[in-house]
């Protein structure tokens, strides 16, 4: 497993620094990212919603051959989930990620003025922070914020699919699904797990 995120941060590497030859291209894009908790268990979940969030880095897209390229980003993704009772509480799961995507990238339609694509592949998330936040009442009066890192797992696996369209020389949107394939819960017992799932759409520029 470990050589498998030696193997991503490699791909980004290698795409960051080739991305500066010809025909190569490298960027920064930021957005939201629109997060829920899956569980594996129904009788688990206390009812998590979508956690809306930014997110947000840097980009290299290295073309291989005719629509073909290698996109590999840096990314920091907040995930999670939100849910509110009956009382007006409100209870947050804020999951922070720094992302590191592999994607396979193909041109699907291109003009001169724009190029519209499709990309799919991994992704490894470092866990940046595990927070629960707890808070009453709306304006909010009091709440707890709990530090959770103990109960999380440091790596996330995921499978992010998607499209963008690139127009002109430097203008960049896209958007991905993310499907986390790793349990992030490090205690949790067989059929009792709860993965990420998360929709971003960014805007960016490109050099």
């Amino acid at each position: 497993m470990r050589a498998y995120w030696l193997a991503i941060i490699g791909l980004f590497l290698f795409g960051a620094g080739t991305a500066s030859a010809q025909h190569g291209r490298f960027g920064a894009k930021a957005g939201v990212t629109a997060a829920d908790a899956v569980f594996e268990s129904a009788a688990d979940d206390p009812g998590y919603g979508k956690r809306i969030f930014i997110s947000g880095g840097g980009f290299a897209v290295q073309p291989i051959a005719g629509p073909l390229a290698l996109q590999v980003e840096a990314l920091f993704v907040s995930k999670g989930g939100e849910y509110t009772d009956d009382s007006q509480t409100t209870y947050t799961l804020m999951l922070d990620y720094l992302e590191l995507p592999a994607l396979g990238r193909v041109a699907v339609a291109r003009s001169a003025s724009h190029s519209v694509y499709l990309f799919a592949g991994p992704a490894a998330g470092f866990r940046l922070n595990a927070r629960f936040r707890s808070a009453a009442g709306r304006p909010i009066r009091n709440g707890v914020n709990q530090d959770i890192s103990s109960d999380v797992k440091l790596f996330e696996l995921s499978a992010t699919a998607g499209g963008g369209v690139d127009i002109g020389r430097h203008l960049v949107f896209d958007a991905r699904y993310s499907w986390g394939l790793s349990d992030l819960n490090k205690d949790s017992r067989a059929g009792h797990g709860v993965r990420n799932r998360a929709l971003t759409v960014m805007a960016g520029f490109r050099y």
